[in-house]
């Protein structure tokens, strides 16, 4: 209650100021078809017969600090600046900064990647990925592309000195041989779309990294490692 029996006049307005405490752990506010959190603030005038009310959503942060403090568990490397992947004969490591991530801000890293044979490639492509599942019985669940990016063009590496030769980067940095491995650092900007790294009694949401290795006519190797995503970095 903000007001005790209070009388209004015709056409009268009046501000009354309140705080209303957010639940500690939340959820967040999650925005996803097989699990989704909204949340809404509702005020209703208790009056003889029936009761006006208004109700206006409003969005619930998932902060960094539950992230980092372990109440919200996460993937056993999803806070590491970088972590090693390996696939198909690939190798190498994806650094991200800052980790976690946050929605609607930026991010950067790089790709290292070594082969022990020489390939030739269409391009590599970056992907960050939320995977959503709900965990009920019978529970569906949902992959959704937060960003997507190429990181370089048709090229080649690998081999015996290991070096790369790649085409122009679409989302940002370049690629550098070294003799051993070729390194492909990256940018760019998370959508101010709610996906944060959440936990609900009927259902979750982790996100990973993915990075794609474009091939002509084979399968195409995925790197992946894990990644929390914040909605804040305030608190």
């Amino acid at each position: 209650a903000i007001l005790g029996p209070t009388p209004f006049a015709s056409g009268e307005v009046r501000d009354v100021p309140f705080q209303l405490p957010v639940p500690s752990l939340g959820p967040p506010t999650f925005d996803g078809t097989e699990v989704r959190v909204d949340w809404e603030v509702r005020l209703s005038v208790d009056i003889p017969g029936f009761d006006p009310a208004l109700a206006m959503p409003v969005r619930v942060l998932q902060p960094t600090a539950l992230l980092r403090a372990g109440v919200v568990d996460v993937a056993e490397f999803a806070l590491y600046p970088e972590a090693a992947v390996e696939a198909d004969g690939l190798r190498g490591t994806i650094a991200l900064d800052p980790v976690p991530m946050c929605v609607g801000a930026p991010f950067s890293g790089h790709l290292t990647l070594a082969a022990g044979e020489a390939r030739t490639v269409q391009e590599v492509r970056l992907e960050i990925r939320v995977e959503v599942e709900a965990t009920v019985s019978g529970g569906r669940s949902e992959t959704i592309t937060a960003w997507s990016g190429v990181l370089a063009g048709a090229g080649s590496f690998g081999g015996a000195t290991g070096a790369g030769s790649f085409g122009g980067a679409a989302a940002g940095g370049g690629a550098v041989g070294d003799g051993a491995a070729v390194t492909i650092a990256f940018q760019g900007t998370l959508p101010d779309r709610p996906l944060p790294t959440i936990r609900t009694p009927h259902g979750r949401a982790d996100a990973k990294v993915h990075v794609v290795v474009a091939v002509a006519r084979a399968r195409d190797p995925h790197l992946a490692r894990d990644v929390a995503i914040c909605s804040t970095t305030e608190v």
